[in-house]
């Protein structure tokens, strides 16, 4: 019996339960858009010495092809609203992870509501899938039929949460508190790498090292997201939920129509 004693993740296991996830439970255009990102990932690093314009270019494509295999899952297994997702779109793509970020310091401010748990890779008929197990009181393990398929309410059950106090918190954060001008601006960044403008060529002076670890990092989050939507044909209610609130974090969904959206008729199929 597994218990609460098992050793915590390290960035290097957990890529490796990632990547092999990825081939064996994601296909076509989902696996390909992942399995470039690691590919642009290890150019980006053979590139640093000898052109790091290009390894950070490289790099923020990699989080983009990350970010497309999210998008792509969503499509795929018809999501609602994933029809507004822009595949194209330097912004939505690098405004990803900008919005996961948000949704995991939610769940690191309300952790002490919840069990231990663990992320492994369970075998399953012709592969393995990337799971979460949870730790009972008796010290078993268990595990949701599919990733993500729960829904975080408000203070009221019947108001469903679509993260507004750690968006609002987000745009405290930025200069002028526009999170999608920032998110533009940040996409913008791959410009800044490519072109020269009045002040003479684009140069990058030292951080190329620390950028690509943490852009590694973003990778393998966003694959990991895509692991755990992929390959599951029931919709999952908490991925139904974030989706919605990206969009409206993009202007895709605004305020007024997003407090509209209810979760009832999802919750009454999966009963």
């Amino acid at each position: 019996m597994a218990t609460s004693d098992t050793p915590p993740l390290t960035d290097e296991k957990r890529e490796r339960l990632v990547r092999e996830a990825l081939q064996s439970s994601t296909t076509g255009r989902v696996r390909h858009c992942a399995n470039h990102a690691f590919h642009h990932l290890e150019r980006a690093a053979q590139l640093v010495d000898i052109d790091p314009e290009m390894a950070m270019l490289r790099a923020i494509t990699a989080e983009e092809e990350a970010a497309t295999a999210v998008f792509l899952s969503l499509k795929q297994r018809r999501y609602p609203n994933a029809e507004l997702l822009q595949l194209r779109s330097h912004p939505h793509k690098l405004g990803l992870y900008i919005f996961v970020s948000e949704v995991r310091n939610f769940f690191a401010s309300v952790s002490h509501q919840f069990p231990p748990m663990r992320l492994l890779l369970k075998e399953v008929e012709g592969g393995s899938r990337l799971i979460w197990q949870l730790l009972a009181p008796d010290g078993r393990w268990a595990e949701p039929d599919t990733p993500f398929n729960f829904l975080v309410s408000d203070a009221s059950p019947s108001q469903p949460y679509h993260f507004e106090r750690q968006l609002e918190e987000l745009a405290n954060r930025i200069a002028d508190g526009d999170i999608k001008d920032y998110i533009v601006t940040t996409a913008n960044t791959r410009n800044l790498l490519l072109y020269a403008d009045d002040d003479g060529l684009p140069a990058v002076v030292g951080g190329v090292d620390e950028t690509l670890k943490a852009q590694r990092e973003r990778v393998v989050t966003l694959c990991m997201v895509a692991c755990m939507i992929a390959p599951y044909k029931e919709r999952a209610l908490f991925v139904m939920q974030a989706l919605n609130a990206f969009l409206s974090m993009m202007g895709k969904i605004d305020k007024e129509a997003l407090a509209e959206i209810s979760y009832k008729a999802e919750i009454r199929s999966h009963e």
